[in-house]
C-alpha cells in the first residue's frame, strides 16, 4: 500500500547514526523505499515491543505524523513511555503531541514536565520552549523563577536561543521590580546573557545587547557600539535591518 502522508517518508531521512544500531530500522527503510508502509510499520512495532529504542523512536516519528485519532493516541502512549524511560527525544516529541491533543483533554502540564525533563537531561534545544511555557503560565502554573532557571541552563550550555530568552526574561524582571538593586542586577545579567547569545550567532541577542548600549538602562552608554552591533545583526538577519536604520537617527 502506498502511503501518501509525507510523514511516512521520514523513515528514509533518518540519520544513519540512529539506524546503524537497529537492523529493524534498516529493514523499515528498505520497506519504505518500496512504498510498503504496512511492512515498515509492523517491523518497527515488533522491534519496539522487543525494547529496540531506535525502532521505538522511528515508530513514534511515524505515528506522530499520521492523522487518525487512533494513530495519534498510539503516538501519545509511546511518547509517554519513552519519556518515562528517560529517552529525551521521546520527551520532546511527547510534549508536542500533548499540545496537539489539547482538544481531546490531554493534560497540558505534561508538555512542560516533558520539556523540562529534556532540558535538564542535556537536551538543550528543549530549554527555550520549556522556559517560555513556564513564563507564560498558559498550560501550567506560571513560574518565572523556573523559566529563568531553564533558560539559564541552556545558555550556560552554549545554546544561543536560550541565551536570548534568558536575556529577555532578565530584562523584563528589571522592568517588573521596584527594587533598584534587583533592577541593576537583572539588567547586568541580561547584558551578559545577550552578549553570550550574540557571540553564539543569535541576532536577536545582538539586538538586545545593542539596545542596552544605545539606551543605557543603568549601564554605560555606547551608541556607536550599539549601532555597530545592529549593523552586524542586519548583515546576518534582514529582519534586524529596520532596527539598524532606526538607530541611525540622532
Amino acid at each position: 500500500m502506498i502511503i501518501k502522508s509525507i510523514a511516512a517518508f521520514a523513515l528514509l531521512l533518518l540519520p544513519v547514526s540512529i539506524a546503524a544500531q537497529s537492523p529493524a530500522v534498516d529493514a523499515a527503510r528498505a520497506a519504505m523505499a518500496d512504498y510498503d508502509g504496512e511492512t515498515a510499520r509492523s517491523t518497527l512495532t515488533l522491534a519496539c515491543d522487543a525494547a529496540d529504542t531506535a525502532a521505538c523512536r522511528v515508530l513514534l516519528g511515524y505515528l506522530s505524523g499520521r492523522y487518525s485519532d487512533e494513530e495519534q493516541e498510539e503516538a501519545y502512549t509511546l511518547g509517554q513511555t519513552l519519556c518515562a524511560n528517560d529517552d529525551l527525544l521521546g520527551c520532546v516529541t511527547f510534549a508536542r503531541l500533548v499540545e496537539n491533543m489539547a482538544h481531546s483533554g490531554a493534560d497540558q502540564s505534561l508538555a512542560l514536565d516533558s520539556l523540562e525533563k529534556a532540558c535538564r537531561g542535556d537536551f538543550y534545544s528543549a530549554c527555550p520552549s520549556a522556559a517560555e511555557m513556564a513564563d507564560r503560565g498558559e498550560i501550567a502554573t506560571q513560574d518565572k523563577t523556573l523559566a529563568l532557571e531553564l533558560a539559564d541552563l541552556g545558555c550556560k550550555a552554549s545554546h544561543a536561543r536560550s541565551c536570548q530568552l534568558s536575556g529577555d526574561l532578565l530584562r523584563q524582571a528589571g522592568w517588573d521590580t521596584e527594587d533598584d538593586a534587583v533592577l541593576q542586577q537583572s539588567w547586568d545579567d541580561s547584558r551578559v546573557a545577550y552578549r553570550s547569545g550574540c557571540d553564539l550567532g543569535n541576532m536577536q541577542s545582538c539586538y538586545g545587547l545593542a539596545r542596552f548600549l544605545i539606551d543605557g538602562h543603568m549601564g554605560d552608554i555606547d551608541r556607536e557600539g550599539g549601532r555597530a552591533l545592529l549593523k552586524f545583526a542586519c548583515e546576518n538577519d534582514l529582519t534586524m535591518c529596520e532596527e539598524y536604520v532606526r538607530a541611525l537617527i540622532p
